[in-house]
């Protein structure tokens, strides 16, 4: 499907997903991707039922070997969720919002948590995050 699209809307940018292993990220970008999306409101809440669970972590980490630009979505509920996402490799993370009113207090707040964890990584921008967190599994 991504390279039906590609081929007819050669100039237009597509974002393919959702995918979590290196293997689909790459047989995505090859097809024409130009972004990738990991995870899914449905993928989390099957495991969350079922116990199988393919870690966010793994996910982002293994897509973003392709070298394509990664966007985090599901899963992202706090700025400790955000950063370890940004950390892994996603260049964006996608966060539930569900007012208006209450977007710009959420934002801060996820922009503070999110420069409060790279700093604790010894990390003043995301390039240095990505190389200086450390994940235990």
């Amino acid at each position: 499907l991504v390279k039906k699209i590609k081929e007819k809307y050669p100039d237009q940018q597509v974002m393919a997903g959702f995918c979590a292993e290196a293997s689909a990220a790459a047989a995505l970008r090859d097809a024409g991707a130009d972004c990738l999306k990991t995870g899914s409101k449905e993928f989390y809440e099957s495991a969350a039922f079922t116990g199988v669970y393919y870690g966010s972590h793994t996910a982002i980490s293994e897509c973003a070997q392709t070298n394509l630009p990664i966007i985090a979505d599901a899963g992202i509920k706090t700025p400790g969720d955000a950063a370890k996402a940004l950390a892994a490799g996603a260049a964006a993370a996608v966060v539930e919002i569900n007012n208006e009113a209450e977007a710009y207090r959420l934002l801060k707040n996820f922009h503070e948590g999110i420069r409060a964890g790279a700093a604790l990584c010894g990390a003043g921008n995301l390039r240095e995050l990505r190389e200086r967190a450390e994940f235990t599994v």
